[in-house]
């Protein structure tokens, strides 16, 4: 699939823009539940199913579990290397 440079220029700059809120110390739990709802959405409109998805079950786990610190490294982590994935046009 042919991606559009700049629908993936800010698509990063949106990851990067939500991962200071998802790599702030202490984590800001209300903070980091907004950041992983609004990116599910942008990875979705951007044609990132797969992310997207994946998200979604991040979201459902945090909302049943509130929020454990596992879950927010879980979170952090998918999003950063998904960023870096962008980044290199590796997906």
């Amino acid at each position: 699939m042919t991606r559009d440079p700049e629908l993936i220029r800010l698509l990063v700059a949106e990851l990067e823009r939500h991962l200071a809120v998802l790599e702030r110390a202490p984590p800001d739990f209300e903070g980091s539940r907004r950041s992983l709802h609004a990116l599910k959405g942008s990875v979705g409109l951007a044609g990132e199913g797969d992310f997207a998805a994946t998200l979604g079950r991040i979201e459902r786990r945090i909302s049943a579990q509130g929020g454990a610190d596992e879950d927010l490294d879980l979170l952090r982590t998918a999003a950063q290397a998904f960023a870096a994935r962008l980044r290199n046009d590796d997906l």
